[in-house]
C-alpha cells in the first residue's frame, strides 16, 4: 500500500450539510486550490448539484470574487524565507491544558452540585484521597457521558505517511491542519513498513525511480499541482492537529489496540507516552490505551490477539 500512487482513484460517500457544501464549492471553484485540476472540477459538479438540491447557495458562491492567491502565505514570504523542510522524527506535544487532572474532576464536582470553583476546589483538595480520586476519573471516563474530559485540551505536530492520513482524518472530533501539497512535497522523506526491513534496497529504489521521473517532468515544465499526482502513499508530511479529553481517549482506545494499522498504533502510542510525561495529567493518562489494558475486556471476538486474557491471568495471580 505504501508504494501505491496517491492519485489513484476510490469512490467515496459523503454526508455534509448546506454549510459544508458551500465551504467547499467556495474553496474549490474560488481559492488556490482550484489551480489544481480535479478539484476545480470536482467544485463546479458541486455546484451544478447545489443549483438543482440547495438553490438558495447559489447567490452567495457567485458573489465571491475569484482569488488563487493565500494571503497569509503572501504575507509570510515577506518576513519568512522558504526552505527544505524535514519530518519530525517523532510525535511531538506542543502545548496542553495547564492542570489536566484537577480540570477533570474539578469540573466533575462543579457540574453535579453547582458548587463555584472555588468552593469545588477546596472539596477536591481536601476531602477526597488521592485513590479516589483515580477512581472517579475512571467513572468519568467508562461509565458515563465523558463530558468532563471535553474540558482540557491537547496540541500535537506528529510526523505521518500519505498512506494513513484518512485513518486519522476519519476521527473527525480533532481540529486536524494537513499541509498543502503544493510546494511542501519532497518525495524523498518516506516512510519503510516494517515488513520491508530485509527489502530496504527495493522499496527505496521504488521512490528513487519515482522522484527520478518527477525531476524529469518538472523540467519540462510541468506545473506543481500537476506534479503532486506522482506523491506514493509512503512519503510523509508533519501534520498539527488540537485534541481534546475526550478525543484523545476516543483515539487512543481504537489505535493502541493490537489490531489497529501499525503506523496508527504506532502514533497512538507516541501520544500516550508524551501525554504519560506530564506531571498534572498522570490519572488521566491511566485511564488512556486499549479496552485490554483500561477495562479488561476486548471487543474484537473471534479476531482478539489474546492479550486481554494474559492480562487477566497477570491480575489473578497479583490477587492470588
Amino acid at each position: 500500500r505504501f508504494m501505491l500512487p496517491y492519485c489513484f482513484y476510490s469512490n467515496i460517500i459523503m454526508g455534509i450539510d448546506a454549510h459544508t457544501l458551500l465551504d467547499m464549492i467556495i474553496k474549490f471553484t474560488k481559492t488556490k486550490y482550484a489551480k489544481i485540476d480535479e478539484f476545480r472540477e470536482f467544485g463546479f459538479k458541486l455546484y451544478e448539484i447545489a443549483k438543482e438540491y440547495t438553490p438558495y447557495l447559489i447567490p452567495t458562491i457567485d458573489s465571491i470574487e475569484v482569488n488563487y492567491e493565500d494571503e497569509v502565505s503572501e504575507y509570510l514570504s515577506k518576513y519568512i524565507e522558504k526552505h527544505d523542510y524535514k519530518i519530525i522524527d517523532k510525535v511531538k506535544l506542543l502545548n496542553s491544558s495547564s492542570s489536566v487532572d484537577d480540570t477533570i474532576l474539578i469540573s466533575a464536582i462543579m457540574r453535579r452540585y453547582q458548587y463555584d470553583y472555588k468552593t469545588a476546589r477546596r472539596i477536591y483538595d481536601h476531602f477526597l484521597s488521592e485513590e479516589v480520586k483515580q477512581e472517579l476519573m475512571r467513572k468519568i471516563a467508562f461509565n458515563s457521558d465523558e463530558l468532563e474530559l471535553s474540558q482540557v485540551n491537547f496540541d500535537f505536530q506528529i510526523p505521518v505517511s500519505y498512506a494513513i492520513l484518512t485513518h486519522l482524518t476519519r476521527h473527525r472530533t480533532h481540529k486536524l491542519m494537513v499541509p498543502d501539497f503544493v510546494p511542501n512535497i519532497d518525495l524523498s522523506q518516506y516512510k519503510t513498513p516494517p515488513v520491508f526491513k530485509n527489502s530496504q534496497v527495493y522499496y527505496d529504489e521504488i521512490f528513487k525511480l519515482n522522484k527520478g521521473k518527477y525531476e524529469d517532468l518538472k523540467k519540462l515544465g510541468i506545473r506543481d499541482e500537476d506534479l503532486i499526482y506522482f506523491t506514493l502513499s509512503g512519503n510523509m508530511t508533519n501534520i498539527v492537529t488540537n485534541m481534546d479529553g475526550w478525543t484523545v481517549r476516543h483515539i487512543l482506545e481504537l489505535r493502541e489496540c493490537n489490531k489497529a494499522q501499525w503506523e496508527t498504533r504506532e502514533i497512538a502510542n507516541a501520544i500516550h507516552d508524551e501525554i504519560r510525561t506530564l506531571e498534572h495529567a498522570k490519572m488521566y493518562s491511566n485511564i488512556l490505551g486499549a479496552t485490554c489494558t483500561t477495562q479488561g475486556v476486548c471487543n474484537e471476538g473471534k479476531e482478539s490477539c489474546g492479550k486481554v486474557k494474559v492480562l487477566k491471568n497477570i491480575n489473578e495471580r497479583k490477587n492470588n
